[in-house]
């Protein structure tokens, strides 16, 4: 879907409207994870769920572009492991 988004998402108005589908779908349902992990405790509340969701959203797609492109395993998981702390309630 990164790679559609990147390369076809103003080419076709059925795919522009496919993928923004898509994406609000997926926003939501992160939106909807990040406020259970608020309510349960594991995730900061200094923000609310719609952002960190955001950026969670952002982060993804990033993922998805540097695995693409091989990036390295341990920097991977090291800019996971910072994120995971930002968020992670304290």
């Amino acid at each position: 879907m990164v790679n559609s988004m990147v390369e076809l998402r103003n080419d076709d108005t059925v795919i522009h409207n496919e993928i923004d589908g898509l994406q609000t779908f997926l926003q939501k349902s992160m939106e909807k994870l990040v406020f259970l992990g608020q309510e349960q405790g594991e995730i900061t509340t200094d923000l609310p769920a719609a952002q960190i969701a955001a950026v969670l959203m952002v982060a993804r797609e990033g993922f998805q572009v540097a695995i693409d492109y091989d990036a390295a395993t341990q920097a991977m998981h090291d800019t996971l492991d910072t994120l995971m702390a930002l968020i992670r309630a304290k």
